[in-house]
């Protein structure tokens, strides 16, 4: 079977990082943390690479990736995902940076995050529930617990899901944190509420077959003309789509414990994360080297 293509999103500009957290160094040779999740990617089956971004950012990511991209043997293309002309409104977020990639499938494919570390069973379980005809789309889940050991207060999309696995709707909480051992988050501007830590949620690493890309086509257009002030961002647009009846979801669950960059605070984290799975042998310590 050939690979399968993954979409990276990768357009964020970082302004609660202090810059372009997708260039952050967190390997013991410079290597970003998107070149750990391609490796690991790779290996679960994934080959085409498409990493949606910024322009500036074009070249750079070429620079970090092309080297690990060629150890592994699978292809790269970058993506720029266009910006709203208002200063405003730093991106269209991450549902219009999707609809930027569909261009490139005729198949199905994977969506993961630049600036999350998933493990590797994710892309495994992704890879083979995409590789099979017995799916609609298809969302990793992860115990909201198993999301939050390696990072500060954090946004999560807590999922709704229905007895035989299928996704119900996606209601998203920000400010989620651990605090002597609770978990709690905001919704809107409310007060903190607590959230199960057995709570699944989902931290946007998704497959879908290309019919979603009419969807997010036909939804971007009504949102363009809307004048919407926040984003076209995944969780809000997959929630108003099962909502509505128009796409049916399934879940799988991982019982990965993750890690990602949200501010520069989470970088020594993850370096010691990565650093644990290099000495583990999961990983070489030069991903150049394959």
């Amino acid at each position: 079977m050939s690979p399968l293509p993954l979409v990276i999103l990768a357009g964020g500009r970082g302004s609660r990082f202090g810059g372009p957290k997708q260039l952050a160094e967190v390997g013991s040779c410079g290597d970003i943390l998107i070149a750990y999740s391609i490796y690991d990617a790779v290996r679960a089956g994934f080959g085409p690479i498409v990493i949606v971004t910024r322009e500036e950012l074009m070249n750079p990511l070429d620079r970090a990736l092309a080297p690990v991209i060629q150890s592994l043997g699978a292809t790269l293309s970058l993506v720029v995902q266009p910006v709203p002309s208002r200063a405003d409104l730093p991106s269209w977020g991450t549902a219009h940076a999707v609809l930027c990639a569909c261009p490139e499938f005729a198949g199905p494919f994977g969506v993961a995050n630049g600036d999350d570390w998933y493990g590797p069973t994710a892309y495994r379980s992704l890879a083979a529930t995409l590789s099979s005809d017995d799916f609609a789309h298809v969302l990793v889940t992860y115990p909201v617990g198993n999301t939050l050991a390696n990072t500060d207060r954090v946004s999560r999309a807590v999922c709704d899901i229905r007895p035989d696995g299928s996704l119900a709707g996606l209601e998203e909480f920000r400010e989620v944190e651990i605090s002597r051992g609770r978990v709690t988050g905001r919704r809107g501007d409310e007060a903190p509420v607590e959230v199960p830590r057995s709570a699944m949620v989902s931290t946007n690493l998704w497959g879908f077959r290309p019919s979603i890309c009419g969807h997010l086509d036909a939804r971007f257009a009504a949102f363009r003309q809307g004048l919407h002030d926040g984003e076209f961002a995944l969780p809000t647009v997959i929630h108003a789509l099962l909502r509505d009846g128009s796409i049916r979801v399934d879940t799988t669950p991982t019982a990965e414990s993750m890690c990602g960059l949200t501010r520069e605070t989470d970088v020594p984290r993850v370096q010691a994360r990565l650093a644990d799975l290099v000495a583990s042998g999961h990983y070489p310590a030069d991903l150049r080297l394959g």
